[in-house]
């Protein structure tokens, strides 16, 4: 079973593994902020934020990645060994989440970052401005229904539960 667990939820021993896979040059270095995260400044900006905005991704207990939503920008991150299948199908039912109450969801990706960049056009984003460094993706809720009704009929059977909203 798939749980998103909100931040706030985590014990400190959650925190760690998911500082470490941040900080892990995959996922660092094509992160918005590169710079490596100190367990203590992770743990004070933990305790100001509100809940149900960032979730640690698990799988039976296993650590998959984090996935984020925070003024209407979203972010995700994966371990490197993750199923590509699972780190789609978490990225599609938590973007199915927002658009429930949200009418649009936002990416800023570097440029560089290919992968990335293709990974959130499967939802159907849309590059809306950029400069050197970053693009800026929109997503609207009507188009992320029209777009993915293949990928939902798909994905009907894969369940996953959010705890902390």
């Amino acid at each position: 079973m798939i749980v998103f667990k909100d931040y706030k939820l985590l014990s400190l021993s959650e925190h760690k593994k998911l500082l470490e896979l941040r900080n892990s040059d995959e996922v660092r270095l094509n992160s918005n902020d590169i710079s490596a995260i100190l367990l203590e400044n992770h743990l004070a900006w933990c305790e100001n934020l509100e809940s149900g905005r960032y979730f640690a991704i698990y799988e039976n207990e296993i650590l998959l990645g984090g996935v984020n939503v925070n003024n209407d920008f979203w972010g995700v991150f994966f371990a490197p060994e993750i199923n590509p299948f699972l780190k789609f199908a978490c990225a599609y039912r938590f973007l199915q989440k927002c658009l429930e109450s949200r009418e649009l969801v936002r990416a800023s990706v570097r440029k560089a970052n290919k992968n990335t960049l293709d990974f959130n056009k499967l939802f159907g984003f849309e590059i809306k401005s950029e400069n050197d460094e970053f693009c800026i993706l929109e997503l609207e809720r009507l188009d992320f229904k029209t777009k993915n009704k293949k990928i939902k009929e798909k994905l009907e059977k894969f369940k996953c539960y959010i705890k902390g909203i």
